[in-house]
Formats: C-alpha cells, structure tokens, sequence
C-alpha cells in the first residue's frame, strides 16, 4: 500500500481530472498552493497590500495573475506568478489538476474577467507562527 499522504495526492488528482476545466478561456491564473505548517496541511494565501492601486488592493488571495503571450498555457501563468509574487518555483509536475474557470467578478458587480484555479504542492514546508 501506499504511503497515506500519496493516497491523496491520487484520490485529488484523479477528482480534479474527471471535474475537468471547462468554461471560457482564461485571461488569468492562480495557484491555490497546499503547504504543510506544524505538520498539518494548509493552504498559503497572500495579502495584496493596500497601497496598490486597483480592485484588488487589500485582498486576501492566492497567487496569480493576467496571462502573459509568452505563457504556454495557464499553468505556466500560475506557476511564473506564483514564482514572482512569492518567490517559490514550484515544478509543473507538481500541479495536481484545475478547477474549471471562474468569473472573475459577479456579473453586474465590476468589470472582470475569467481566472483559472490551479491546485499544486509547493514543496516546502511553512513555519507557523505564534
């Protein structure tokens, strides 16, 4: 048998592969990037500061952003942001799947666009604080 924490890596990738993507072609990406803080799993969030200008300043997110043309696809705009927003290269091999395009914003509520969510490991271990 499998070690526990490969047995759900499997059971997650397989979930996320018969979910499939769908929807519109996305104009971004984030990475929703599980860790592991004391020894338990979590996911790692970012707080965008609140001197930025635009929508989203002050938000609590997971790293992402607009696709750029030399991205070969959204896991490598989720990946390159990941990786110049926190500084973490995390490989394509560890994505385990993507959730299916979300509108960016409710319709009628501002402008938006559509976000493709990736779920991958970082590989590296948090500390917790406190």
């Amino acid at each position: 048998l499998l070690p526990a924490p490969c047995r759900s890596e499997r059971r997650c990738r397989a979930r996320l592969a018969a979910a499939g993507a769908g929807g519109a072609a996305a104009a971004a990406a984030v990475l929703v990037p599980l860790c592991s803080v004391r020894g338990r799993p979590a996911l790692l969030f970012t707080l965008r500061s609140r001197r930025l200008a635009g929508p989203h300043s002050g938000d609590v997110s997971f790293p992402g952003g607009r696709r750029d043309p030399a991205d070969g696809d959204t896991v490598a705009t989720a990946l390159r942001e990941t990786r110049e927003e926190l500084g973490v290269a995390v490989a394509p091999t560890s994505v385990w799947g993507q959730l299916r395009t979300l509108p960016d914003r409710v319709p009628g509520i501002g402008g938006g666009g559509c976000r493709q969510q990736r779920i991958g490991m970082t590989g590296k271990r948090q500390q917790g604080r406190g």
